[in-house]
């Protein structure tokens, strides 16, 4: 806090021999000279710690060699923390420091405007390895890295995580920067928050083809950010390669190339991936072609509101493809599905929340889960989807092991018909919760809509299947004959407001068991005696046998 201190003498420690910490040493001073040799009088033999040496500090010029005498010294984390630099950095500053690995926070939130290609000159030379997490983080001065600003210890460095995170003006990246660096494990976070970075280099990090896995939020919220070359990435070897959320929120990016992942991406490896990159138009069919061994695709192009077409062939390399979560949920601006889009991936299972809220889609195409008939869960598929006037025939009948469909359609207030086949195959399918929640315009269901339930299942649950369904009509006698042992049809049709003719009952010797009468009566239709039906009808007051509903069914 010396903040009138301009210069210290260089043999200041002469007669502190014994001397080991020099934390925080500078800590706030506006020293304007620093003098080589200051620690050349140290005890070579012991451990010496200038951790935050120069935190807060201000310095109008770091000279070369100023660390000559501190061999021993192996943790300089935050030895800069938020120092201003006066004058540009200067090749080799860190001479000296032979020693050196953990150089974390080095220069973390400092002020400084550039890095000269020469910084590492002389740093840790006999070191085996230098940690450079965090190093350079929040230096909003930096408008451009050296490509080659590794060199000097680039067998020793496997980890850069958030290195350059929040530079916020960092503008360009040059082609082959890092690519000396051979034993680079991780690039996690790396330029996170870079907002000024526009574009990326077609080459770098190349050297680590055989060691970097870890490339999760890499560009995460580079929010000037435009495109993604083609390759970037596909020169990776690394098994289990993870990037996750490397472009999330990139709200700029326009277009992707081919090719960007390499053959060696992890089973989850693609989550989140271009999640909330708002600008997104263009996607390379071929973006994922070498992605064979990924399983899962979990909100990859989550909130891609201006995305408004799909390429046909986007999944077509990924064959091992078990679940799809909230893939394009948010989506917007999304007004078309290609047919063929799942018709690689028989293997996937998992149909959840995969178009939820994709407000503009005008039309589901009818063989679009044509080749997936190991799919089992189809749960908020398409929650939300406003614009939908219609749903296709026999849109799920290849999916003869489907189990759920809840939440499939809930709120998709356009809506007005539905297709008495839509579950026509789907013998293993019970669970209908909120199915058709919210259809406002749904004016009448099919016969048979739910024949395929099977009927000795106490699972199947129908708990408000077509709640707030204000435009039906009518119900169809027999729409639950099939589903004798179902138990829930709690809040099923409450707010049908517009319902007239009589509830649904099944006919056991001529005579009519209606839903609310299956508890008393269950011995005489093998119905299931633990059914509930909780305000199933409330505010149905148009039905016919309105009043002789049971009172906590209405």
């Amino acid at each position: 806090g010396c903040t009138e201190l301009e210069t210290v003498p260089a043999d200041l420690f002469k007669n502190n021999q014994k001397a080991t910490d020099f934390k925080w040493l500078f800590y706030a001073t506006d020293v304007k000279t620093l003098p080589v040799g200051l620690f050349k009088y140290c005890d070579p033999s012991k451990p010496i710690f200038i951790n935050q040496m120069f935190q807060n500090a201000i310095i109008e010029d770091f000279p070369e060699g100023f660390f000559e005498g501190l061999d021993e010294v192996k943790f300089i984390s935050q030895l800069f923390e938020s120092a201003t630099f006066l004058k540009p950095l200067k090749n080799g500053i860190l001479k000296g420091l032979v020693n050196a690995t953990a150089a974390e926070k080095m220069f973390y939130r400092a002020d400084i405007t550039e890095i000269p290609e020469g910084l590492f000159d002389g740093f840790g030379v006999n070191s085996t390895s230098v940690n450079l997490e965090y190093t350079f983080f929040g230096c909003n001065g930096l408008v451009s890295v050296p490509a080659r600003m590794f060199d000097p210890i680039a067998d020793k460095v496997k980890s850069i995580k958030q290195c350059f995170q929040n530079c916020t003006n960092l503008k360009s990246i040059p082609e082959g920067f890092g690519n000396s660096l051979t034993n680079l494990t991780n690039a996690s976070n790396a330029f996170y928050g870079c907002e000024a970075l526009e574009s990326l280099p077609s080459e770098m990090f190349k050297g680590a083809a055989a060691q970097l896995s870890n490339l999760s939020s890499m560009f995460s919220g580079c929010t000037s950010l435009k495109s993604v070359p083609d390759g970037l990435f596909g020169f990776i070897t690394a098994r289990n390669a993870n990037f996750a959320d490397t472009f999330n929120s990139c709200t700029s990016l326009t277009s992707v190339g081919a090719d960007v992942f390499p053959s060696t991406v992890s089973a989850t490896g693609l989550n989140s991936t271009f999640s909330g990159c708002t600008s997104l138009t263009d996607i390379s069919g071929n973006v994922f072609s070498k992605c064979g061994s990924v399983t899962t695709l979990m909100r990859t192009f989550y909130g891609c509101t201006a995305l408004e077409t799909l390429p046909s062939d986007l999944f077509a390399g990924m064959a091992k493809l078990t679940t799809f979560d909230q893939t394009f949920s948010g989506c917007t601006g999304l007004e078309s599905i290609p047919e063929d889009l799942f018709a690689k991936n028989a293997d996937a299972n998992k149909f959840q929340k995969v178009f939820y809220g994709c407000t503009s889609l005008k039309a589901i195409p009818a063989g679009l889960f044509a080749n997936n008939k190991n799919a089992k869960d189809f749960n908020n598929m398409f929650y939300k989807c406003t614009s939908l006037t219609s749903v296709p025939e026999g849109l799920f009948k290849a999916c003869a092991s489907a189990q759920t469909f809840s939440y499939l359609f809930v709120d998709c207030t356009g809506i007005k018909t539905i297709p008495a086949d839509l579950f026509i195959n789907n013998k293993s399918a019970c669970y209908f919760i909120q199915t058709f929640a919210g259809c406002s315009s749904l004016q009448e269901i099919p016969e048979g809509l739910f024949d395929s339930v099977p009927s000795a299942s106490t699972a199947a649950t129908f708990k408000e299947c077509f709640i707030a369904c204000t435009s039906l009509k009518s119900i169809p006698a027999a729409l639950f004959d099939k589903a004798l042992k179902a138990s829930k049809f709690d809040y099923a049709f409450a707010g049908c407001t517009g319902l007239t003719g009589e509830s649904p009952y099944t006919m056991y010797n001529g005579n009519k068991i209606h839903l609310y009468e299956r508890k008393k009566l269950y011995n005489l239709g093998g119905f299931n005696n633990r059914i509930t039906g909780t305000k199933c009808f409330y505010n149905c007051t148009g039905l016919s046998d309105y009043e002789d509903i049971a009172t906590d069914w209405k």
